[in-house]
């Protein structure tokens, strides 16, 4: 029962540090452009998601087969992210290749 509540502790605390950083981005926009800002933001947001979903791999879910396809489920949007974050920045270093050229 003390596991139990240490993994919950522990999940709650990343999830609320999450949610104080995210906050953070949002508020002060510490980026130096907007695309910057967004890709922060997108990305504080996906790990607070992947964090909510962690609490289901705890005893809280008894079954097993729940478990496995809720791991999928984090496999997909982990995937997700890390290819939204490879486009954002092929863009980026595209838009900087060609801004060099052009000088």
């Amino acid at each position: 029962m003390l596991i139990d509540f240490q993994v919950i502790i522990q999940l709650a605390t990343t999830s609320l540090s999450g949610l104080a950083l995210l906050t953070y981005i949002i508020v002060w926009k510490p980026m130096e452009s907007v695309l910057f800002n967004n890709l922060a933001i997108f990305n504080e947001l996906m790990l607070l998601l992947i964090g909510y979903l962690m609490y289901l791999f705890t005893d809280y879910i008894p079954v097993p087969e729940t478990r496995y396809f809720f791991g999928k489920v984090l496999l997909y949007l982990l995937y997700f992210n890390v290819a939204v974050n490879l486009v954002v920045l092929a863009i980026e270093i595209s838009s900087r290749a060609l801004r060099g050229l052009r000088v």
